[in-house]
């Protein structure tokens, strides 16, 4: 009886070991050079950004390499292009001679097979 209370003992610390690290996911690994279209508009204090730069970024750890996506934000504030499938790094360049016009702005999404929106509004500084 001792052999098969040890077992059991055993068996549930595996589960409760494997269970332990379901909280939060692992950064994205996949390794894919899948491109998908991206679009969406920039606002900034509710009103379209001008001749700034919308940059992609991957965010995944298994395409170190990647290279960064850049799209020119249009006179009605929108962007378009295409972009490498999963995590992707979001942020937005300020028009040059321009520092400090509004805050920085960065944030993550995943993008997946197909057309995906993007819409950035840039919070105003606090």
């Amino acid at each position: 009886m001792r052999r098969e209370t040890t077992w059991l003992m055993l068996a549930a610390s595996a589960f409760a070991i494997g269970a332990w690290g379901c909280g939060d996911a692992p950064p994205s690994v996949s390794s894919s050079a899948e491109e998908v279209q991206v679009k969406g508009k920039v606002t900034y204090k509710g009103k379209e950004l001008l001749k700034a730069k919308v940059q992609f970024e991957t965010a995944n750890i298994a395409r170190p390499d990647a290279p960064t996506f850049t799209f020119d934000v249009q006179d009605d504030g929108s962007f378009a292009g295409t972009t490498l499938i999963g995590e992707n790094n979001v942020s937005v360049v300020p028009p040059p001679n321009t520092k400090g016009a509004f805050p920085p702005y960065r944030e993550t999404v995943t993008l997946t097979a197909g057309e995906n929106t993007v819409n950035v509004d840039i919070p105003a500084a606090h």
